[in-house]
């Protein structure tokens, strides 16, 4: 019998996982990609045709949210036999599950001078870049997803109606970002608690005035340049789901938190305006004609941290879209 003290020790890795580092033109993203435990050696449904479409969720953040997209994912296969993809975009770092890079990577470039967020204490975060949601962009849809479909899962095929993007916070800002510049490439866009705030809402005022404003939207990439072309979406074709946590906009005192420390804290997530800003972009997208549903949660009791990792919510979210 093997003494417990010569067992051999390594990472944890679940079932039909894998990842890697893959090079990009914006630098090294690490890749986590999991799919259901119902397919057995091969990436793929058994009887599957080359015309299956199979649901793939592409989460950003990957190294806060994707093993728990995953264990979500896994439990509607159990309970509902539905299957879907889970792909999270992260960073090869192992000592936090936020990398700064996501502050340029989710923020969109602005004629304005640069306003840095205020941090947890009150101040200015500087030493950090933002403005590389275009660059960004052209890396996830002409090298990221190209790399995890057609070559991680060669014998299936994916089209917009089969892709979702999923952000939180500044994720949450960039999956509008994509939204309304690039309509075409994702059939459903799952906003968690988006930074509508950044840069007093210029995301509003800019792209999606401009998104609002054309009956016919859409632009092509490719590898080493981008190409204007016009492309006509199906009206009512689109679908968004936004969340946020019924305490970012007024939050409660923490215990043994100082009276100052939750005052400038509460002044700080009034004047973000999640609830304000969220309920407001959401009455105006209905009101376009273009989507096919927007729907809007709040989440009792959630914060701006826990309003990203509230299962039952990214289970409804999963669900609704693998229809």
């Amino acid at each position: 019998m093997t003494a417990i003290s010569d067992l051999a020790v390594r990472p944890a890795e679940g079932p039909n996982t894998f990842q890697c580092t893959l090079p990009t033109c914006r630098g090294d993203y690490l890749i986590q990609i999991s799919w259901p435990l119902s397919w057995k050696s091969s990436r793929g449904p058994e009887n599957s045709s080359p015309d299956t479409h199979v649901p793939i969720l592409y989460v950003l953040d990957g190294n806060a949210y994707f093993f728990t997209a995953t264990d979500v994912a896994r439990r509607l296969e159990f309970v509902f036999r539905k299957e879907i993809i889970i792909v999270g975009i992260g960073y090869p770092t192992s000592h936090a599950i936020y990398d700064k890079r996501r502050l340029s990577d989710f923020t969109p470039s602005s004629s304005k001078p640069s306003k840095p967020p205020l941090g947890r204490d009150g101040q200015p975060l500087e030493g950090v870049e933002y403005g590389g949601a275009e660059q960004f962009l052209k890396a996830l849809l002409t090298e990221i997803a190209p790399y995890v479909e057609d070559n991680i899962f060669q014998g299936l095929k994916f089209n917009r109606h089969s892709r979702y993007l999923f952000g939180h916070s500044f994720g949450g800002l960039f999956t509008l970002y994509s939204l309304f510049t690039r309509p075409d490439f994702f059939g459903a866009h799952l906003a968690a608690s988006p930074s509508i705030w950044f840069q007093d809402c210029e995301i509003v005022h800019k792209q999606e005035k401009d998104f609002l404003s054309k009956d016919v939207i859409g632009r092509t990439m490719t590898q080493d340049s981008w190409s204007v072309e016009e492309l006509q979406t199906q009206p009512a074709d689109l679908r968004l789901i936004m969340t946020f946590g019924s305490l970012e906009e007024n939050p409660e005192k923490r215990h043994n938190e100082a009276s100052e420390d939750y005052q400038r804290r509460l002044v700080l997530s009034q004047a973000k305006g999640m609830r304000r800003n969220t309920l407001a972009m959401a009455n105006r997208l209905r009101a376009s004609g273009k989507f096919r549903d927007v729907s809007v949660g709040e989440l009792a009791g959630e914060d701006h941290g826990s309003a990203a990792i509230e299962t039952r919510t990214l289970a409804w979210r999963m669900y609704i879209c693998s229809h």
